[in-house]
């Protein structure tokens, strides 16, 4: 890291980038890459769901405007797929109010219209949102369900989460290696949808490398202006974007920035408000090319830092729900804690930030120095503290799941605490919730709500010491007519969901190898699958 200064450097600089994120007090990028969306429509009528996905995303990340702070070593943002009100933290939210999340063009008004974001402006975007398939789709199904939802006898969502890419043959082959392979798939393939499926995904591939060739230009023209040791550092930005993620990446500082970039483009085919990916065993991601190179520990720690600092969006760290593991297994027992688990932590330590969240796994052979570097957060005030994870116990559990041997050591962690298999298991696994108490109480009186007085679902109204005498068979008997509905409901807001296909996120998730997007709810896209 000679070439961009010292570890000392680079934290001060992953710190004060931290800083100018949390003075953001607007989040305007998603507008802008659904309105480019919605300016480009007419030119891809006729197109199929994916392809025109794949040209949607094409023209953001061709027009969406860029930037580099003059804090980063790195290029890529998340903030630009991210609206103030994603998800809880929205300081508007009142638990009183809340039916799920149900209307998707309710982020529109989430957008304080000013000179540049007129009304107008916001009105046109949000009504061409209105009238898709998908908004009309899921409101149907939000509409023939409400009753339930209203009293929050149970809601649901209408996500693709929470997930785990797997960036790695990526970062070891490049885009070029993914699309060879979708080139021989598209030469041989006799199923129409499936080779339009690779022709899709192909296309974001594309889009991506263009992504890295604009942040690149946009590093070559700030080093015109810059000191001597800011131009050393854009001279490194410029020649590595340059390369990645298009080829293999051969050093730590690649293998950050391809990812970085590829996690950008996975959110904003989503935008806004991505559902809650999660990175997965980091420390195995990234350790290959700091070996490579010999980078010590201390120098990785620091760009760890940026790293981490990526993952945090504007004023309250708004990308919430992403999660990162360290340490762990393989199916022999052999421990694969290494050099870059204790760099992430290190990195944790002292940037202590929100997001993501730090998870660690454990077994019967984990080595004391992890014990102890674990140590230091548990005993320090006010640090974050990471979820520990029993790989011995965890195997145990998904294998009985049905998760094949080889692709037990790739668990990882997701989202609020979900174990699920890196690029190979769409779970599916906030699509519902089931409000127990609620059902209780509407067992105990009837169907009648306490809140409201209204009549949800009508039971026979039976006397008291009958009733509790047999609660339990009276209970379970109404909890499984409303999981019934809940049920239908959830699937509703799959089949939904599908109308909005991510072949880019589908990549990384056995697109490639099963023809089909991730969230096609006819054809399943991922090996492993909750839908």
């Amino acid at each position: 890291m000679n070439n961009i200064g010292s570890a000392e450097k680079i934290t001060a600089m992953a710190k004060a980038l931290y800083r100018e994120e949390k003075a953001k007090k607007r989040l305007d990028g998603w507008f802008l890459a659904r309105e480019i969306v919605c300016d480009h429509a007419e030119e891809y009528v006729g197109l199929s769901r994916e392809m025109r996905a794949a040209k949607e995303l094409e023209a953001i990340l061709q027009e969406l405007p860029l930037s580099i702070s003059d804090n980063a070593v790195f290029a890529g943002s998340q903030s630009d797929a991210f609206a103030r009100s994603y998800a809880l933290i929205n300081p508007a939210f009142r638990v009183e109010t809340f039916s799920g999340y149900c209307d998707p063009t309710a982020v529109y008004g989430d957008i304080e219209p000013n000179e540049e974001f007129t009304k107008e402006r916001i009105d046109r975007v949000r009504e061409f949102t209105r009238q898709g398939d998908y908004v009309r789709t899921l409101s149907e199904v939000y509409d023939q369900y409400e009753d339930y939802t209203a009293e929050v006898a149970f809601f649901i969502e209408q996500v693709t989460g929470h997930i785990i890419p797997d960036f790695r043959p990526v970062l070891a082959n490049g885009i070029t290696a993914v699309m060879a392979e979708l080139d021989a798939r598209i030469g041989t393939e006799t199923d129409p949808v499936k080779e339009d499926n690779y022709r899709a995904m192909r296309l974001t591939l594309e889009s991506t490398i263009s992504l890295a060739h604009r942040y690149a230009d946009i590093a070559a023209e700030q080093r015109k202006t810059a000191d001597t040791t800011r131009a050393a550092q854009l001279e490194l930005l410029e020649k590595t974007l340059r390369k990645v993620p298009e080829y293999p990446c051969d050093t730590l500082y690649e293998a950050i920035q391809a990812f970085m970039l590829l996690w950008e483009v996975m959110c904003l085919e989503q935008a806004p408000n991505p559902f809650a990916f999660s990175v997965g065993n980091a420390d195995r991601i990234f350790e290959p090319y700091r070996a490579k190179e010999n980078l010590s520990r201390e120098d990785a720690a620091a760009l760890f830092k940026h790293f981490l600092v990526f993952f945090n969006v504007g004023d309250r760290s708004w990308a919430i729900s992403q999660n990162l593991i360290v340490g762990g297994r393989d199916v022999d027992g052999n421990d694969l804690t290494c050099e870059s688990s204790y760099a992430l932590m290190d990195a944790y330590l002292d940037m202590n930030l929100p997001q993501p969240i730090l998870s660690a796994k454990l077994h019967k052979n984990t080595p004391d120095e992890l014990y102890a570097a674990m140590g230091r957060f548990f005993f320090s005030p006010g640090v974050l503290t990471p979820s520990l994870f029993n790989d011995d116990s965890v195997f145990q559990i998904l294998a009985a799941r049905g998760v094949k041997e080889e692709d037990l050591a790739d668990y990882a962690v997701a989202g609020c605490q979900e174990p699920l298999i890196m690029g190979k298991d769409n779970g599916n696994t906030t699509n519902s919730w089931l409000n127990m108490p609620k059902i209780l109480e509407l067992t105990l009186n009837g169907g009648r709500s306490l809140v409201t007085d209204r009549v949800i679902h009508e039971t026979p109204m039976v006397p008291a010491t009958e009733l509790l005498t047999n609660i339990r068979e009276r209970f379970y008997e109404t909890l499984s007519w409303y999981i019934d509905k809940m049920c239908e409901a959830a699937n509703g807001a799959s089949r939904a969901i599908s109308y909005l296909p991510v072949p880019f996120l589908s990549v990384f998730m056995g697109g490639v190898e099963s023809g089909y997007d991730m969230r096609d709810t006819v054809h399943q896209g991922t090996y492993y699958n909750g839908i």
